[in-house]
């Protein structure tokens, strides 16, 4: 069973003039890194399931980007753009992977960090931090709003207006975390509006009103099964998460996958999965467009997100 979590923040910026024709996309690949979570457990006898290699020797390619998996008769090797071991810190995995998108929001592109991997694997660390714990402990995303905040301070001459929304999709239901109360009256539908779903970039793009969003989200996977990020029974184009991501992975937006794994032995289905899974998603080539037209105003975002979400 899947469950999703999403962060997302949407910043507009006061109008500019607008050039005579939009600047070119950014193509770029998405970016995907993993990290392995501190094992649970150890008896000391165990062989390593995981190994972060030194280096290739015939390439000599850096250590921090060769992943093994190592199992029986299994034995898969993964480049990826980050690796994180399980004595990696918050702070050096928020450095090296999701600070420099920071440059990339600021700039005017859309920006998604999307932490995908089993229940338990460490997402909602990863992303979210502690629940009780010191400074240190303090997840990426919670680092990217510092420095957000601090850069939109040092621009006086810029008006910002920041959106936050908080929602989960079980079941392909979506509900909204960020006031409960109204969820419960039946008023939560306003606040799902904040966050731009699917055809709600192309509503507003055909109206060239740009919306930069900062999307935060974390993805459970199946547990054994292959990877998929939908339940069987909802087809793929009708899924709301599918919707959710379409920008994510292939679309308008600079992307940071993290892979979350487990380095148990127990684990080793759902970790070859994930990783497998990361793989395929690092040769996802996305397109993000540059926003630098007029701002959009909140009722054209509630608007069209309702019609998306309530017609269906």
């Amino acid at each position: 069973m899947e469950r999703l979590k999403v962060q997302t923040l949407s910043s507009s910026k006061s109008p500019a003039k607008s050039p005579k024709r939009p600047p070119p996309p950014l193509a770029a690949r998405v970016k995907v890194a993993v990290r392995v979570r501190p094992p649970v457990a150890s008896n000391g006898n165990e062989v390593p399931l995981l190994c972060i290699s030194e280096a290739e020797p015939e390439t000599g390619a850096n250590a921090d980007n060769v992943i093994q998996f190592k199992l029986d008769k299994t034995q898969k090797s993964f480049r990826f753009d980050h690796i994180f071991s399980p004595e990696a810190t918050q702070a050096e995995a928020y450095k090296a992977a999701l600070q420099p998108l920071l440059v990339s929001l600021l700039c005017g592109f859309n920006v998604t960090v999307l932490a995908y991997g089993q229940t338990g694997s460490g997402k909602t660390y990863t992303m979210g931090g502690a629940a009780v714990g010191s400074g240190n402990d303090d997840g990426l995303i919670l680092r990217f709003l510092r420095d957000l905040f601090d850069a939109l301070r040092n621009e006086a001459s810029m008006k910002t207006t920041i959106k936050v929304s908080f929602l989960e999709i079980y079941c392909d239901e979506i509900r909204s975390e960020r006031v409960k109360k109204t969820l419960l009256e039946g008023h939560g539908m306003k606040e799902v509006g904040l966050l731009a779903l699917g055809n709600v970039i192309n509503a507003l793009g055909s109206r060239q009103r740009p919306l930069q969003r900062l999307n935060s989200t974390g993805v459970s996977g199946r547990g054994t099964g292959s990877g998929n990020v939908t339940p069987r029974h909802v087809p793929y184009r009708s899924s709301k998460l599918t919707r959710l991501l379409r920008d994510a992975l292939g679309g308008n937006s600079v992307t940071l996958f993290i892979a979350c794994v487990s380095p148990e032995i127990t684990n080793s289905n759902e970790t070859l999965n994930t990783l497998q899974y990361a793989n395929r998603a690092r040769s996802i080539q996305n397109k993000a467009q540059k926003n630098v037209e007029e701002a959009v105003t909140e009722d054209m975002i509630v608007d069209a997100t309702s019609v998306d979400l309530v017609t269906e």
